[in-house]
């Protein structure tokens, strides 16, 4: 999309040998010998897949040892959007400032360990895709940030989000674009084109809508200074969507906002302790 004659920004690439997964996970049926070779050729990647695959999030009944078993326990949709994760944390740290980069994934797992629980709490389908939507809501930031200098609060994060309407750039669309590039699942392009309106959602308005009460959730709990202007707002934006999505009982809605608090404060303290380590294991 191209807005006031501007250039629209470089979009990050996926690498070709991820492009040659995504051909292989996309055939029917998957050939399991050609995905094994193909994933060989980066084997750091594959240790990394196989470790998102036996940690709680998908709580196997035994751990996984290889990638083409991993695709029989799990399936192809939620192997090929780890491996896609992967790639994405390897470009991030490649193309993005050390700042930023801190800051991009800090808000994501926050909103990802808010938007898991609550799918978790409420029955919603594809929890593991809850997950993953919250970790990458705000993929469309990705090119405005990587061509940021370290230290502009102009390029921020923050301040890209907030421009909505009047940046550039729609990072909603950006990160449908990217998505589509990469070949995210389908769920999780309509995460990253509407979670700031789950209402425009086609198919998947539930998952969308959980991401989206996620977000607004830990937009109303940023720690930083600038970002309580938009505490109020965000709060009464979650309640909303909550009331909307799942219940307007005042019991059911003090019940999930207790437990998006302590899945918040819970993922906090991870953060606190070590975010190296959980750039790939939840456990």
């Amino acid at each position: 999309m191209n807005h006031r004659g501007t250039e629209v920004p470089e979009l990050p690439a996926p690498p070709a040998h991820v492009v040659e997964f995504n051909l292989i996970l996309s055939s029917t049926p998957v050939d399991l010998k050609q995905l094994g070779g193909a994933l060989d050729r980066d084997p750091n990647l594959a240790g990394q897949v196989i470790k998102l695959c036996n940690s709680s999030l998908f709580n196997l009944p035994s751990p996984v040892s290889s990638l083409e078993q991993a695709v029989v326990m799990l399936g192809t949709d939620e192997v090929r959007t780890l491996t896609l994760t992967c790639a994405l944390v390897e470009w991030v740290g490649s193309h993005v400032a050390p700042r930023q980069q801190y800051r991009f994934w800090e808000r994501g797992f926050l909103t990802a360990a808010v938007s898991e629980g609550l799918a978790r709490r409420t029955a919603i389908p594809d929890v593991e895709m809850a997950y993953f939507g919250g970790l990458l809501h705000d993929i469309g930031t990705l090119p405005m940030l990587s061509a940021s200098p370290e230290g502009d609060a102009q390029r921020g994060l923050e301040f890209i989000e907030d421009q909505g309407g009047h940046a550039a750039f729609d990072h909603c669309e950006l990160g449908r674009r990217i998505g589509l590039l990469w070949d995210f699942p389908q769920p999780l392009l309509e995460v990253f084109e509407f979670h700031h309106q789950p209402e425009k959602a086609k198919d998947y308005r539930t998952l969308v809508g959980t991401v989206a009460v996620a977000e607004h959730f830990c937009r109303a709990r940023w720690p930083s200074p600038r970002e309580t202007q938009v505490a109020k707002s965000a709060q009464h934006q979650m309640q909303s969507l909550c009331g909307a999505l799942i219940s307007d009982s005042p019991v059911v809605l003090q019940a999930l906002a207790e437990g998006m608090e302590s899945d918040y404060l819970l993922m906090a303290k991870r953060l606190n302790v070590g975010f190296r380590e959980l750039c790939f294991l939840r456990s």
